[in-house]
């Protein structure tokens, strides 16, 4: 057979017949006719024929199968639509509860692992990490939409400061009626509104734990304690100055310590006992006793209360009833601030030394602080040395530490230890972290440093760090030290001219009146006027100080200059008073100074004796004896005595 002949399964082969034997015609019917067999020579004939229509017709077979089997895929796929909407439709309409498919055992129990890891998280205060984990127990099943989940989130929510969202949180828990952290929810939202700085929120939503409590259950101990501390808080002025605004510094109210407080009180593994529990007993005997009042007790305490004075007596009584309190400490900060904010800064300063103790945990470091500018507010100045003292041997590391280190060198400064004041002030500078903090350590350093008399030093370091220096304030005061220090130190005139400009505008941009200059600030401004020889205005500056209390050596270098002018300018009677003053007082060293000062003026009226003897008083000291000499050797010579003159300018005379 030929390689090109063609067999078709759907018919018998032809037989070969002689070429000299003519074909048999075939009978025609109906149904098929069959084509004859082709002669020999015709089949060899057709190996230069194209093969085009056989392979139309392989495609054609194809096409026919594809065609045959298209129905039945379509049939399938509409079958398996159809039943798949049957079962929809018969769960949708079944009267039974559906069973959830139950969660794979490798998920619940990595699920559960996270958890875990999650509250040691929390217990770590790791809260993003502990966020995290919570939030990953949403994808399984059987403990999505869990209320202590929610809670949990809700708190590290709160711990991190996206207070909107916690808030919201807790409002929603709290709107279930019989969900068992709905005391706490809205005792977290009381906690969240005093930290926004809207007590009058806090209170509302404080008195609607109370009459839930009372129309529904019981609140839980620690829960109803927590809210009568909260409640009275919420009367405190809104305060809430930045403690490193250390012009005028004033005492702190940790609001964010106060919310940790609340969070660390539920303890993660057990949050759903704790708050649930509704029994009066308790570990801490504190607020059994204040549990121990029947409902409408509870309910007169909170809306018997209607102003601070009223809350101030209200916590007084929650401190004395609860004194083991876990926020025992934090209220006793509170009711020092209620005596502060009514000017009672005696009370003040008592109530602040109760929270303190020996150890060093943040609410003792608040309470020696705000104990320390309460004493330096009266002008107590070793008291202030003294409280800060703890906080800044406390705990080096604090916050606080830089806030005290400024304060307690302004102290020192105002003590007359400048030395120890620069120490401070210079230690503050170096570590402070703020822009505010850090200029004015700078700026009072280098005020301790020229009130030392150690100019050279405050001009290099103010030099130093002069882009330190950004507080508007601080940098007028730095301008001041910076030229007073090097117009003491020059001796060219056209260096001096240079210096007085600047000098001159660093004057007019302050005013003598601020508090946050003290004393010592004072001081150095009428020394910078008496430097440019504006003696009007340094005698303005110093009788305007002397008018309140100037503590010492500021008051006699005040009175000595002070002094000087008045006699300068004729008036004898008010600057000798001013100069005995000086003379008699103690603990100063300014009292040689101005005897001879004295001395000059009786010289000045032809009183040469007197002056005379007031040298030799002053020869039995410790002075500047070439001074003392030659004023006396001046005397000598005008009274005729040549000789003793001539010993005092050798420096000879006994």
């Amino acid at each position: 057979m030929s390689a090109h002949a063609h067999s078709s399964p759907n018919h018998a082969a032809t037989p070969k017949a002689p070429a000299h034997v003519a074909p048999k015609a075939l009978p025609v019917t109906s149904a098929v006719v069959t084509p004859p067999a082709a002669p020999v020579g015709e089949v060899v004939a057709s190996t230069a024929v194209p093969e085009t229509p056989r392979r139309a017709s392989l495609l054609f077979g194809i096409a026919l199968a594809v065609a045959a089997t298209l129905p039945i895929g379509l049939g399938i796929g509409v079958a398996r639509q159809a039943a798949n909407t049957a079962a929809l439709a018969a769960k949708t309409t079944s009267k039974h509860t559906v069973i959830p498919v139950r969660d794979d055992a490798a998920a619940v129990e990595q699920t559960r692992r996270n958890r875990h890891q999650a509250d040691e998280y929390f217990r770590a205060r790791e809260f993003r990490l502990a966020l995290q984990l919570y939030q990953s127990n949403e994808t399984v099943e059987s403990l999505r939409h869990s209320e202590e989940i929610a809670f949990k989130i809700a708190l590290c929510r709160e711990a991190l400061g996206q207070r909107d969202e916690a808030l919201t949180e807790f409002r929603e828990l709290s709107g279930r009626d019989h969900s068992p952290f709905q005391p706490a929810a809205l005792l977290a939202q009381s906690r969240i509104w005093l930290a926004k700085q809207g007590p009058q929120h806090a209170r509302a939503v404080l008195r609607q734990l109370l009459e839930s409590a009372l129309e529904k259950r019981p609140v839980p101990a620690e829960v109803g304690q927590d809210a009568r501390f909260y409640f009275a808080m919420t009367w405190l002025l809104d305060n809430a100055t930045d403690h490193t605004a250390l012009e005028t510094p004033t005492p702190i109210f940790p609001l964010s310590e106060i919310a940790w407080k609340g969070i660390s009180s539920f303890d993660p593994n057990d949050v759903g006992v704790q708050i649930t529990t509704t029994s009066d007993s308790a570990s801490d005997p504190g607020p059994e006793a204040s549990e121990s009042k029947s409902g409408s007790d509870r309910q007169q305490d909170f809306t018997s209360v209607t102003n601070a004075a009223e809350a101030e007596q209200f916590l007084e009584q929650q401190i004395a009833a609860s004194p083991q309190h876990r926020l025992i400490g934090h209220a006793k900060l509170a009711w020092g601030h209620f005596a502060h904010q009514r000017g009672d800064f005696e009370t003040a300063a008592m109530r602040y030394e109760m929270a303190m103790s020996k150890s060093s945990d943040t609410v003792s470091l608040i309470a020696a602080y705000n104990s320390g500018v309460v004493h330096f507010q009266r002008d107590d100045l070793f008291a202030t040395v003294k409280s800060l003292g703890q906080v800044v041997d406390g705990a080096p590391g604090h916050d606080l530490v830089v806030a005290a280190l400024i304060l307690r060198g302004r102290a020192a400064i105002a003590l007359g230890n400048v030395e120890q004041a620069a120490f401070d002030l210079k230690r503050a500078a170096d570590v402070s972290k703020t822009e505010d903090e850090r200029s004015w350590a700078t700026a009072f350093m280098g005020m301790a440093f020229l009130q030392a008399r150690q100019q050279d030093v405050a001009a290099k370091l103010m030099f130093q760090r002069r882009d330190r220096i950004t507080t508007e304030g601080a940098r007028t005061l730095g301008g001041l030290v910076v030229a007073l220090a090097r117009l003491e130190t020059m001796d060219s005139a056209e260096a001096r001219d240079r210096e007085t400009l600047f000098l001159l505008r660093a004057l007019a941009n302050l005013n003598p009146d601020s508090p946050w200059l003290g004393d010592c600030g004072r001081t150095l401004i009428g020394r910078a006027y008496r430097e440019v020889d504006l003696g009007e205005q340094m005698a303005e500056v110093y009788s305007r100080a002397l008018t309140n209390s100037v503590r010492e050596p500021f008051a006699s270098e005040m009175k000595l200059s002070l002094g000087e002018y008045l006699l300068s300018v004729g008036e004898e009677q008010p600057g000798l008073a001013l100069l005995t003053d000086v003379r008699e007082a103690k603990h100063s060293i300014w009292p040689d100074k101005a005897a001879l000062c004295v001395a000059q003026w009786e010289l000045s009226q032809h009183r040469e004796q007197d002056c005379i003897s007031i040298c030799h008083e002053l020869l039995r000291r410790e002075v500047n004896r070439a001074s003392v000499l030659r004023l006396m050797g001046t005397a000598y010579e005008r009274s005729g005595n040549l000789a003793k003159a001539a010993e005092c300018y050798a420096g000879v005379v006994q």
